[in-house]
């Protein structure tokens, strides 16, 4: 479980009022039940369920959104998104930029720009809003630096940290209070999590991460998982911490699930010596893989009504992980996305949760692709008449347009 939930007592220590020794049983009592009220979530690849999770078990409904193409603001590798109540922001990965949409797919303005200026980024690492004063944070690496923008692009300030700080995400998780998320990628970080206000105050450090020794730096861009469930901000370091946490109004973390992979967790001595896998597998050309592929790699966790999902990889290839919170059982699949049983569509690959709300994207060539595909045509979706929706959608699009979003709304 997460380390930080240990409440330590120095051993052989004599405490001769009976009112502390009394406090001190409360507590561990206290503690014990905490610990044993968390649910255990046990992923094994080899366990299938008897009836197969499908899109229409989860999802109540879909709109594909075609993202309008033009020169300043091809897309071609959407890494992260992001929505308020009108405006979509994509993050593209190569090259570097940060665009901005309505919902129905109209480009409306581009955040900032790949340079060394004063109001550019040089390396567009991760980007979160804050909705209350209608901002954009971008976070720049090299130097560690926040470019604050408004909606329309336009540089409004920066700020800067004293030191590297090994930012790997950050996100608001309140109308004035944002998470810097910190990657442990050498062994040394002190606190996962650091909270900030919107104005950059930090209000306290969080969990303190696995400590371990190994030479030079090794990190992995989704060490993070978190998303918004209820109105509540819930939170996994992906790797060395088991645990995942909700983020209460006090800003503590309340343990929620502890997942258990077995065998295949990820052992701390193969993030030690992960600098000289990846080289190894590099110079192979990677035809054989790494040792990393061999255990269980979080990519992404997602909540419904009724389960907790994890999107995984494993041996190169991704799973998804599913617990029902009312049997307590898991089960996992094999496949790229969410089988799409609704409409015939693309399969569901989640990136981002907002409460009721989910967001994935497909290439447009994929897209023309599936829908010309025969096990397209072959299909009896749960709502056939919405293909013909898909095949009109198909026709409008050329191979070379940008991704089509896909966003789904949860059951109830």
């Amino acid at each position: 479980m997460g380390k930080n939930l240990a409440i330590v007592f120095e051993r052989n220590v004599i405490i001769p009022c009976l009112f502390v020794i009394v406090i001190y049983l409360f507590l561990m009592i206290g503690y014990n039940k905490s610990v044993s009220a968390q649910e255990q979530v046990v992923i094994n690849p080899k366990i299938n369920c008897n009836n197969e999770i499908l899109f229409s078990d989860l999802f109540a409904d879909i709109n594909y959104i075609p993202l309008e193409t033009k020169i300043e603001n091809l897309i071609s590798e959407p890494s992260k998104v992001r929505i308020t109540d009108s405006l979509i922001f994509i993050k593209n990965h190569k090259p570097p930029a940060l665009l901005v949409f309505n919902y129905s797919g109209n480009f409306i303005a581009k955040i900032g720009r790949e340079g060394r200026g004063p109001a550019e980024y040089n390396w567009l690492r991760s980007f979160c809003i804050d909705e209350k004063n209608r901002h954009v944070f971008i976070y720049n690496k090299y130097p560690d630096k926040l470019l604050i923008y408004n909606y329309d692009g336009t540089f409004v300030k920066s700020h800067s940290y004293k030191k590297d700080i090994y930012m790997n995400d950050i996100e608001f998780f309140s109308d004035d209070k944002y998470v810097l998320m910190r990657d442990n990628r050498n062994g040394e970080t002190p606190f996962s999590y650091e909270f900030y206000t919107s104005n950059h105050q930090l209000i306290e450090k969080k969990i303190k991460p696995l400590s371990f020794s190994m030479k030079g730096s090794f990190g992995l861009t989704e060490a993070f998982s978190y998303y918004a469930y209820n109105n509540i901000f819930i939170v996994k370091e992906n790797l060395l911490n088991d645990t995942l946490y909700s983020i209460s109004e006090s800003l503590e973390f309340v343990p929620r699930y502890v997942f258990n992979f077995g065998r295949l967790t990820f052992p701390v001595e193969v993030q030690i010596n992960s600098w000289e896998i990846a080289l190894k597998a590099q110079s192979n050309g990677w035809e054989s893989g790494s040792e990393m592929d061999k255990y269980i790699m979080p990519a992404g966790i997602f909540e419904t009504h009724g389960h907790i999902i994890l999107c995984y990889r494993l041996n190169e290839k991704f799973h998804w992980g599913y617990y029902n919170k009312k049997t307590k059982k898991a089960c996992s699949y094999k496949n790229w996305g969410i089988r799409n049983d609704y409409d015939g569509g693309p399969d569901f690959h989640p990136i981002y949760q907002k409460n009721t709300l989910m967001l994935g994207f497909i290439h447009a060539y994929e897209f023309i692709e599936h829908v010309n595909s025969k096990a397209f045509k072959n299909s009896t979706p749960k709502y056939p008449e919405k293909k013909k929706e898909l095949e009109k959608l198909a026709n409008s699009l050329d191979e070379n347009d940008n991704p089509v979003l896909m966003l789904v709304k949860l059951k109830e």
